[in-house]
């Protein structure tokens, strides 16, 4: 794990929890003692990041910075899973309508293949699903975009053998091979998740 992924890995925990005792932050950077404390001084003292110590609480935690610079980290960041969806939608994207903002966003694409250069899969593959899933959640008729470019890809994407599920509790229906839960999306969201864990 590169510094910046470890800064991006520290605030994220921070804005997560709250308050993080130090041994939570070394397990899950897989860092020394060493290596966090030189993290939290550079974060401090460059980044102007408002960590402190919370003796009380037992751990780290973000507080009111009341002078200099707001805390922001810099640049473009993206966990390896949001790099992989962006690549994916844009992927589809490019199915469906193509040369559709393809100027554009090139510069972007190139930043993100940049990005997972070191990932265990090679850059070239992401974004070319062999199967894939689409969890729609709450997309009513009202304002029917996201269901329309859900069912468009169910339908012109056979290739990609797409499922469409639909959580929906008052307009669950969909297209043919739509899978239709008529509930809420946390329940449906649990529903999938205990579906999955029996196979």
């Amino acid at each position: 794990m590169s510094q910046n992924e470890r800064f991006y890995r520290i605030n994220q925990l921070l804005q997560d929890r709250k308050v993080v005792p130090r041994q939570v932050f070394l397990d899950e950077l897989g860092i020394s003692l060493a290596t966090f404390k030189r993290d939290l001084e550079y974060l401090r003292d460059r980044l102007n990041a408002p960590i402190e110590y919370d003796r009380e609480a037992g751990g780290y935690r973000f507080v009111q910075a009341h002078t200099g610079p707001k805390f922001e980290l810099p640049g473009l960041w993206f966990s390896s899973s949001e790099v992989h969806a962006l690549l994916t939608m844009q992927h589809l994207l490019e199915q469906l309508e193509p040369s559709l903002l393809g100027a554009q966003i090139a510069p972007l694409l190139s930043r993100l293949h940049t990005m997972l250069d070191t990932s265990d899969v090679p850059a070239e593959q992401i974004g070319h699903p062999k199967r894939l899933v689409i969890i729609e959640m709450g997309a009513g008729t009202a304002i029917a975009t996201i269901r329309r470019l859900n069912e468009r890809i169910l339908t012109q994407q056979q290739q990609l053998n797409p499922s469409l599920i639909r959580i929906n509790p008052t307009e669950p229906d969909g297209p043919a091979g739509t899978i239709s839960l008529q509930t809420g999306a946390l329940n449906g969201l649990q529903l999938i998740q205990s579906m999955c864990q029996l196979e």
